[in-house]
């Protein structure tokens, strides 16, 4: 543990209001999608069950899973928008530029992508609740390198969200 006289001094970038913001929008999204991946998964592995325990969980209403997983990706999506555009924001206040195309950057729109594929889908009907389901697990893979694979790519050492101190 770091005395007082040791402690490390954030960047500048870290310190801009727009940090905190971006940050809890993203954990809002991230934590709603990884409770749709799971319901997907439910949806995938209990063909027959499809519906969650609604006396324990919903009280009296039964909540079909794809539904649930419907419902928590259109606000999951909401979150991951609202965190691409407070981090926009963020970008050209901290270096001038709304959008670096730095790999963190580039996988958190390749998975807002993939949800958007996901809402389009399911909105023009083109996919059904299976295939829906597997584009939500997608979707959070999306998520998950996003938020730690892409830290182990060469180009990500050198990237604006490279925030290791030496």
């Amino acid at each position: 543990m770091k005395r007082d006289s040791e402690a490390v001094v954030l960047p500048p970038a870290l310190q801009s209001a727009w940090f905190v913001p971006h940050v809890v929008v993203y954990f809002l999204g991230y934590s709603a999608l990884f409770v749709s991946f799971v319901a997907s998964v439910l949806y995938l592995v209990f063909p027959v069950e499809r519906k969650l325990p609604s006396a324990q969980i919903f009280g009296t209403v039964d909540l079909d899973l794809d539904q649930f997983t419907y419902r928590i990706v259109v606000f999951g999506y909401g979150m991951l928008s609202a965190g691409l555009i407070l981090g926009a924001l963020w970008a050209k206040f901290a270096w001038g530029d709304w959008w670096s195309w730095d790999p963190k950057e580039n996988w958190a729109l390749i998975t807002w992508l993939v949800y958007t594929a996901y809402l389009h889908f399911r909105l023009t009907k083109r996919l059904g609740p299976r295939g829906l389901a597997w584009l939500s697990i997608i979707g959070f893979l999306a998520v998950m390198f996003t938020y730690l694979g892409v830290n182990y790519l060469p180009s990500a050492q050198q990237a604006l969200h490279a925030y290791t101190m030496e």
